[in-house]
């Protein structure tokens, strides 16, 4: 509950992420969007990961812009994608596959980018109320939900 409590005070009940949730960056992630919606094959639209468009790489980039205040292009956003793109990484968190898939390298690097990222600036380690979390510990704390929760998530609907 403790833990919870951070994501919530940090990142999630955050008046930065109710403010960037109307923005011009997230005015023109929408409209990026659309445009891809109109000029892509449905199935690369819907389905394709490994482009820098169509509604997987949209979901990135939205949720990690408005979450975490991360704008993310270019090797950032190809780092993310190849985490949070398709479900292959979604077995290092599931035994037995975890020994076979190790992502840690992956998850570490992700979860640096949250630690140093705008939405986290503020964070303080070892508040009681949040449980003594760290930093490091919500960030890591982030990328296991993310995974396994919101981006896995959304596909399951």
């Amino acid at each position: 509950e403790k833990f919870k409590k951070c994501m919530e005070d940090y990142l999630i009940k955050s008046p930065h992420v109710q403010l960037r949730q109307h923005d011009a960056t997230v005015k023109n992630l929408l409209e990026q969007l659309a445009q891809d919606y109109l000029e892509m094959p449905p199935e690369d639209f819907f389905t394709d990961s490994k482009r820098e468009k169509g509604l997987e790489v949209f979901l990135i980039r939205y949720f990690h812009y408005v979450m975490f205040g991360l704008n993310l292009n270019g090797k950032d956003l190809k780092l993310v994608t190849k985490l949070y793109g398709g479900d292959w990484y979604t077995s290092h968190f599931l035994l037995p596959t975890s020994f076979i898939l190790n992502g840690t390298r992956l998850v570490d690097e992700v979860a640096r980018m949250y630690e140093s990222s705008p939405g986290m600036q503020n964070f303080q380690d070892n508040v009681p109320e949040h449980g003594c979390m760290t930093r490091s510990e919500l960030a890591r704390l982030m990328v296991a939900i993310i995974r396994l929760a919101a981006k896995t998530g959304t596909y399951q609907l």
